[in-house]
């Protein structure tokens, strides 16, 4: 999502399972496609795992009418525990 600009759009939607990755595209989202993982967003059972979810949390719901329901914020996360924003692995500089 690019917010300087005057109507901010979603750029892509990256959705993965165990087994099988997803990339959606802003040219290739199909609304009604989002809308319907709303049965898997609203199911408690199901931990959804998010990277700063701020801006999702404010244009999935306007967007696609996407809501969030038992959310892993990892951002969130590393701030409370206060890690380091980058990390160097190991053998890398």
């Amino acid at each position: 999502r690019d917010s300087n600009c005057s109507n901010p759009t979603t750029a892509v939607i990256q959705i993965s399972t165990e087994s099988k990755y997803f990339l959606l595209y802003n040219n290739s989202i199909d609304r009604t496609v989002v809308s319907s993982l709303n049965e898997i967003m609203h199911n408690p059972t199901i931990l959804k795992i998010i990277r700063d979810v701020t801006q999702d949390a404010i244009y999935l719901p306007e967007e696609y009418a996407l809501e969030f329901c038992n959310m892993f914020d990892t951002d969130t996360a590393s701030e409370l525990l206060e890690l380091p924003t980058t990390v160097t692995l190991p053998g890398r500089k």
